[in-house]
């Protein structure tokens, strides 16, 4: 919802943690987490187990016991090894 409470997003998703640069991490019913843009569009595919908020620097993300890093737009510049 923006502040004067019009929903902007379809709520699909369990958990959402707030945007940063028009990205934010979300959860879907599956309990995988991804990236969505402010319009609800898929940013990063819901194919990870955890993730920290966004940064200035991007964000760590884990794969089972695999961690990697998503840059600032939501784009996996390290892969989770």
């Amino acid at each position: 919802m923006d502040i004067k409470g019009n929903m902007k997003i379809t709520p699909n998703y369990s958990v959402g943690f707030e945007f940063l640069d028009g990205i934010a991490a979300v959860e879907n019913q599956n309990g995988k987490l991804g990236y969505i843009t402010k319009e609800g569009k898929i940013a990063v595919e819901f194919i990870f187990d955890d993730l920290l908020p966004l940064s200035e620097g991007g964000a760590t993300v884990w794969i089972g016991i695999k961690k990697g890093e998503v840059d600032r737009k939501g784009k996996v510049i390290i892969e989770p090894k």
